[in-house]
């Protein structure tokens, strides 16, 4: 993750420097790119390395797939939009593909198991 991000930083560095600013910005600029630096860079991307290392690659790499999902839902709650039926649709597939990719079966508080007839759940077994 490193390297993408030192690659990416001498790539665009060029264009950035063609295209400076007529003045200085000011501390809400300046604490705006710390922020989105520090918290939406940094930090997501050990976050993100934590889940890698605790469920694998191919699992973790699902949870871009939820982007659309919660930006839609920041639409609405933040800003009072209206998702059409294209957008409810997608967000039905996008959900229901990330499952399908995650193995498909449903989280241990949605399932319910069935506990053969006259036994009696043990203390240990909530």
């Amino acid at each position: 993750m490193g390297a993408s991000l030192l690659i990416a930083a001498i790539v665009l560095t060029p264009f950035a420097a063609a295209d400076l600013p007529n003045e200085n910005p000011g501390a809400d600029v300046i604490a705006s790119l710390l922020v989105l630096g520090v918290v939406c860079t940094a930090l997501a991307f050990v976050i993100f390395g934590a889940l890698i290392t605790a469920i694998g690659p191919g699992r973790a790499l699902v949870i871009t797939y939820v982007n659309p999902v919660v930006a839609v839902a920041l639409g609405v709650v933040v800003l009072d939009e209206r998702p059409g039926a294209g957008a409810i649709a997608g967000l039905l597939l996008i959900i229901a593909g990330s499952w399908l990719s995650t193995d498909g079966r449903l989280p241990p508080f949605l399932s319910r198991r069935r506990r053969p007839a006259g036994r009696t759940p043990l203390a240990h077994e909530g």
